[in-house]
């Protein structure tokens, strides 16, 4: 669901800026163990009539890597037919 909001985001627009930062919660206790590391994505983008928009991200770090190869794949495919 995220992967086809974002490509459906950068198929139809072009990418001016991207921002991202870290977030990365401890653990609130010795029972639970698990802290929380989340990236914000704030990725701005113009369609062909030059209106731009912003997208917000937040994302785990199993959906980042998830992104991460779906744009490595559009990158190959825009590198292959150029």
């Amino acid at each position: 669901m995220l992967n086809k909001k974002i490509e459906n985001f950068i198929a139809a627009n072009r990418i001016v800026d991207l921002e991202w930062r870290f977030s990365i919660s401890p653990a609130n206790s010795v029972i639970d163990n698990k802290s929380d590391c989340l990236l914000y994505l704030k990725i701005t983008s113009e369609d062909p009539q030059n209106k731009r928009e912003v997208l917000n991200l937040e994302l785990t770090i199993a959906q980042f890597f998830e992104i991460q190869n779906e744009l490595q794949k559009m990158k190959s495919m825009v590198e292959f037919v150029s």
